[in-house]
């Protein structure tokens, strides 16, 4: 999973973060009790490898978030 930094190439970008540890990162932001609701739509608005990966992680899209102040206007 590690691979360590070689200094005659440039660093890892974003883009190429392993698919296993963006799993872990949705996981965190998913669990964390202050986490806004759009976490899921956010994370899956960072780039295209992004969109791919959260896409297929149930876990972001797994849960219905309804927000009640329309309904106390009514």
């Amino acid at each position: 999973l590690f691979t360590p930094f070689n200094s005659s190439r440039s660093p890892p970008t974003i883009q190429h973060m392993p698919s296993d540890v963006l799993y872990y990162i949705f996981k965190l932001g998913v669990d964390n009790e202050n986490a806004d609701a759009k976490f899921p739509i956010m994370v899956s608005q960072v780039c295209s490898y992004w969109r791919r990966v959260a896409l297929q992680c149930p876990l972001l899209w797994t849960k219905i978030h309804i927000s009640s102040a329309r309904a106390m206007t009514l």
